[in-house]
């Protein structure tokens, strides 16, 4: 073989390396493409999904608010109730309290000088 039938041969084993590398980008690339779009599709299908499940969270979130809310007043309403009882229950117990040392003293049996008062009666 001569000298310009390798360089021949040569150039053209090279130019058929460069067709099939040109050949594996095309695909390659048209392959980044696809993928790219995928990943785009997939993020933007993820996006959508955060969103439904954020806008989820604060419905139920606010669900939970109200929730949390009427059991608060239900509380204060019961321990509304808990002083008025007590405060009721005081105000009998010291009302009999107060009617029995009435009672005592128009006896005469209360505390101090029971005689001076027997006397005032």
């Amino acid at each position: 073989m001569c000298k310009r039938e390798r360089e021949r041969e040569h150039f053209s084993i090279g130019e058929r390396e460069k067709d099939v590398l040109r050949e594996r980008e095309i695909e390659n690339h048209s392959g980044r493409e696809k993928t790219v779009e995928k990943c785009h599709k997939n993020m933007v299908e993820r996006e959508r999904e955060r969103e439904r499940e954020s806008v989820c969270f604060y419905k139920n979130m606010v669900k939970r608010e109200k929730g949390s809310q009427k059991k608060i007043v239900k509380r204060q309403k019961e321990r509304e109730r808990e002083r008025e009882a007590v405060v009721v229950k005081y105000e009998y117990e010291y009302g009999r309290k107060k009617e029995r040392r009435e009672e005592k003293w128009r006896k005469g049996e209360g505390r101090g000088d029971t005689e001076e008062r027997r006397r005032g009666m």
